[in-house]
């Protein structure tokens, strides 16, 4: 038994050293943030009164392509404790200096909440920027990722449009607006508006997220207009 591991270990150590001779230097990027709440898609999902922890590492590749991964520690909207986990995948094709090509995928799963195993999925989806200030980008759903509790949704998309003006060295005003569709929910339209800053490794924010639509009784407290501020050290 000791003879296919040693050969299987000889053979990857032989294509890792073989392509690392011709291979780019990756970029790491890491970051940890305290938020005043957990807002998805102007959905309140945190306890509006217990801040969230994050922290997150992401390797980008001068190919174009990005993997990365995210820890969360919150209290959800219940008052249960949960933790989440974020991986995500990007690749990005370069159309000239200014616009960008990019498609996706992501999952989330959260974890010792049964209320947030309801908001746990996968998604796929593609978007275009330009100058790293405009991004439109359009996502679906297709079903929720393990661990999570497939029987309380359904499959819907998402268009999402956001922006941020550049006002003073490292800050300005960030916006966004979106529209949820689709899988038995109801469709509504969300955004948000606030101004960022930031001094070296540190930036900080302050916005406020709304959300409008035909039939928002349902989310009852998760749907309310909220203020959101975040305090992030990134390397």
């Amino acid at each position: 038994m000791r003879r296919p591991r040693g050969r299987v270990g000889a053979i990857v150590l032989g294509l890792l050293t073989a392509g690392g001779a011709r291979a780019e230097p990756l970029t790491l990027s890491y970051r940890v943030g305290i938020f005043s709440s957990l807002v998805l898609r102007g959905m309140q999902l945190s306890d509006p009164d217990r801040p969230v922890v994050m922290a997150s590492i992401d390797v980008y590749s001068p190919a174009g392509w990005s993997l990365g991964a995210a820890v969360t520690g919150l209290r959800d909207a219940t008052g249960e404790t949960a933790s989440g986990m974020t991986l995500r995948a990007r690749y990005g094709l370069p159309l000239d200096d200014t616009w960008t090509l990019a498609v996706e995928g992501r999952h989330d799963a959260y974890h010792h909440s049964a209320w947030m195993r309801g908001w746990c999925y996968n998604q796929i989806g593609a978007g275009v920027t330009y100058a790293d200030q405009w991004n439109l980008s359009w996502n679906w759903r297709p079903r929720h990722g393990p661990d999570c509790d497939t029987a309380s949704s359904s499959p819907n998309r998402a268009l999402d449009l956001n922006a941020r003006w550049p006002l003073w060295t490292g800050g300005g005003i960030d916006a966004g607006i979106g529209r949820l569709s689709g899988g038995g929910s109801a469709s509504y339209i969300y955004g948000q508006l606030g101004l960022y800053g930031g001094r070296g490794p540190w930036a900080l924010s302050l916005g406020r997220t709304w959300t409008s639509g035909a039939d928002l009784g349902s989310y009852g407290e998760l749907a309310k207009d909220r203020w959101v501020a975040s305090l992030v050290w990134q390397h």
